[in-house]
């Protein structure tokens, strides 16, 4: 079955949250001290005024497949400020689209869904005026880095944490 890819709404807010809710468990499991598992009280709720209040430069997507949503990804475009010309950094004058999340249920991995979401944040990005696009995601992810490696994102960077 062919994924859809549409523009997430309110009503998708109970969807959005158990995909979250599940990514919380997968990725718990995975590495503790830096996952949990969210609370569920409100979550659909939040979700439901994330998405109705999202800006010009937020997108919140959905996957479906068979009418089901089995996936969704929130992206935003990052500008640069008014400082941006001082930056050694390139990157800070550049105008950047985040990739902040994208879940696909287990199921739904490697149907094309992910891919055909971050196609259209892609897209939807370069309207913007969008030039590069950049995805935050734990080094180790068994998901993550294998998908966006394989779509032409290269590591820039490494964050060093140290518990206090």
């Amino acid at each position: 079955m062919t994924p859809k890819v549409r523009s997430a709404t309110e009503d998708d807010s109970p969807a959005v949250a158990s995909l979250w809710l599940a990514w919380g468990r997968e990725y718990e499991s995975l590495d503790s001290l830096l996952f949990r598992v969210p609370s569920e009280d409100g979550l659909a709720d939040w979700f439901r005024l994330q998405i109705a209040e999202a800006t010009d430069d937020e997108l919140w997507l959905v996957g479906e497949s068979g009418g089901e949503v089995v996936a969704f990804e929130r992206a935003v475009v990052w500008r640069p400020d008014d400082d941006a010309k001082r930056s050694l950094v390139v990157d800070d004058a550049l105008t950047t689209l985040k990739i902040g999340l994208l879940i696909v249920k287990p199921s739904a991995r490697r149907s094309g869904i992910g891919t055909a979401l971050t196609s259209a944040a892609e897209l939807w990005g370069r309207d913007r005026g969008v030039v590069r696009a950049v995805v935050i995601a734990m080094s180790d992810s068994p998901t993550a880095v294998p998908f966006y490696r394989s779509r032409g994102f290269r590591p820039m960077s490494t964050g060093l944490w140290k518990p206090l």
